[in-house]
């Protein structure tokens, strides 16, 4: 999440001014993939869109991002929904991951994994 912090840090102010929890989940995105590590946005499911999954050798990370929300609901989603239930029988590790991002702060404000 550092790295990512770092990264988000560098986008030009007047890029980000009109920011939503889409734009975050983009730039997010994006940076892993520019950093080598394969992640896929709004990936579709019986009951929803989870808001990224990132595939690193057997494990999977199913993330859920807020904006300006407490980390505790990004979790909570990914439990209520079972956006991991797909990956249950791939033999992954399965790791929830809740980000929080800040509109004022314009970056990750606050992580929580389980």
């Amino acid at each position: 999440m550092e790295i990512i912090k770092i990264y988000m840090q560098s986008i030009k102010f007047d890029l980000i001014t009109k920011m939503t929890e889409y734009y975050f989940e983009f730039a997010f995105a994006n940076i892993l993939n520019m950093l080598g590590v394969s992640c896929e946005i709004e990936v579709h499911s019986a009951v929803g869109n989870v808001d990224a999954i990132v595939k690193l050798q057997k494990n999977v990370f199913v993330i859920e991002a807020k904006l300006d929300k407490p980390v505790e609901e990004a979790l909570k989603q990914i439990e209520e929904k079972k956006y991991y239930v797909p990956y249950l029988e791939k033999g992954c590790n399965i790791f929830k991951l809740g980000v929080v991002f800040g509109k004022e702060e314009r970056n990750v404000v606050g992580w929580k994994a389980e």
